[in-house]
């Protein structure tokens, strides 16, 4: 079961930085769809289950504008029509699987393939998106973004998505690709292929022998100090590991693998070594156990670190040397904690991923204002939850809260929304959407509020919807 949910989680998250360097820069207006559409169309719309076409990330910029990442390249919405980039306008990749928007305006994509960056100065002065980018894998150490593609062959076999992005509170960029780790500077001229992949791969290999399964990073964030917390989890064995990379070595030439130690000479890889360990420190849990990795991070409005685990499950919190373990339910510390969310009254929910029987365990929310048993209420399709669906499997994967304090969940069977007493207690009411609604794809992976207070889902199928207050609107043809 442990490695059935890690190919889940992971789901081909390793890639080598060893390959030739295929880097890439382009700028170019939306070339093919100058107009916009006020809908998106899905090229294959009667593909049958699993569906080659999915809206997998979403965020709205600083100007109100939406953008959405698709295996169909990219969509921005300006409240009226679609735009719609893709490999021909200069992204250089049509697989969006992570975005953020950095403090300058800038906004980062990550894709099957590679990072891109939408600079909002260069758009502006050229009244036209300009768009620039790197493709991966890379054997050098020090990418520049300005140097130009000869040629479109991987020496790769499969080509892995970019699966965490987050930008450190000195305006750096990091992004996770399988195991390897890679850092741009705030500048934003050069993709750098860390050492922590080389490290990581030579630590599980001494810690399974050998054995040469696939793993990767499944979750990168950044703590309340500056540190960089990364956890690697593994498909065949029992590889599960949480680092901190030091806030004061973060830009150590050895951590970054801009040193000059020969790593074909033993002394030199020695010393280099040593530079990464005094680097690191793994994380462990109060009992010292160290064999432990996350899929979810929540950073909540006091500042706490919450951390969902991905094969022991449930929830822990971090005290900046320890996680953890202090919700005691015995239902929430065997699930596989997919999200986590904070709602505007204090209460803490978390959703759960499918197990080997691809069932969830439905939502938990946590309420730190109460006592004992009291503290933590339990949801699953019996009790309403997005259970109107022939494959009510209780797996919720994405939660949000609207302007009118409904928290609305996303999964394998739809959205549903739930409506608490005003006691808090825990009893409410559950209302679901999906195809009566106007929801023709079940399966969500995101749920977006906008800054208006409308409700935004993406699914598979190609699917963007907006509820927006009174009913459920759909934006495909």
């Amino acid at each position: 079961m442990k490695q059935f949910i890690s190919l889940i989680v992971l789901s081909a998250l390793t890639l080598s930085c060893l390959g030739q360097v295929k880097p890439t820069t382009q700028s170019a207006a939306n070339t093919h769809n100058v107009a916009g559409k006020s809908r998106i169309t899905n090229p294959e719309k009667n593909t049958p289950w699993p569906y080659k076409h999915s809206v997998n990330c979403s965020i709205q910029d600083k100007n109100g504008d939406l953008w959405f990442g698709t295996t169909d390249g990219l969509y921005k919405y300006d409240g009226k029509l679609f735009a719609n980039y893709k490999t021909i306008d200069g992204i250089s990749f049509d697989g969006m699987t992570k975005m953020i928007e950095d403090k300058d305006g800038n906004i980062w994509f990550g894709a099957t393939g590679g990072i891109i960056r939408y600079n909002i100065l260069l758009s502006k002065s050229q009244r036209k998106p300009s768009f620039t980018g790197t493709k991966l894998p890379v054997s050098k150490s020090n990418i520049s973004f300005s140097e130009t593609l000869k040629g479109n062959i991987y020496e790769s076999e499969s080509v892995k998505p970019v699966n965490q992005l987050i930008e450190d509170n000195k305006g750096a960029i990091w992004f996770t690709v399988g195991y390897e780790l890679y850092y741009i500077d705030k500048a934003g001229d050069f993709a750098q292929c860390t050492s922590m992949g080389a490290f990581l791969k030579s630590e599980k290999i001494q810690m399974s022998k050998g054995y040469p399964d696939d793993f990767g990073i499944s979750s990168m964030c950044e703590d309340s100090d500056g540190n960089i917390l990364i956890s690697a989890v593994s498909c065949g064995c029992c590889y599960n590991v949480t680092y901190k990379i030091k806030k004061e070595r973060l830009h150590n030439p050895c951590v970054l693998n801009t040193c000059q130690h020969n790593k074909g000479d033993a002394k030199d890889l020695s010393s280099h070594n040593t530079e990464l360990a005094n680097s690191l420190k793994k994380i462990a849990l109060e009992n010292t156990n160290t064999n432990i990795a996350f899929g979810s991070v929540l950073k909540d409005s006091h500042g706490n670190m919450w951390f969902g685990a991905i094969e022991k499950g449930g929830v822990y919190k971090y005290n900046g040397e320890h996680f953890v373990d202090f919700i005691k339910n015995e239902d929430l510390s065997k699930s596989i904690v997919a999200t986590i969310f904070e709602d505007s009254k204090g209460n803490f929910w978390f959703g759960t991923y499918a197990d080997s029987t691809f069932t969830g365990s439905g939502v938990f929310r946590y309420n730190p204002h109460a006592k004992g048993e009291s503290s933590i209420a339990h949801y699953t399709n019996k009790n309403g939850l997005c259970n109107n669906h022939p494959f009510s499997n209780d797996v919720i994967t994405s939660i949000n809260e609207d302007n009118t304090g409904k928290i609305w969940f996303g999964g394998d069977a739809g959205i549903c929304n739930y409506l608490s007493d005003v006691n808090n207690s825990g009893k409410g009411n559950f209302t679901n959407f999906r195809q009566p609604e106007g929801m023709n794809d079940d399966h969500v992976n995101f749920i977006l509020k906008a800054q208006s207070g409308e409700m935004w889902f993406g699914t598979w199928n190609l699917g963007i919807y907006k509820f927006d207050g009174k009913k459920l609107v759909s934006f495909n043809e």
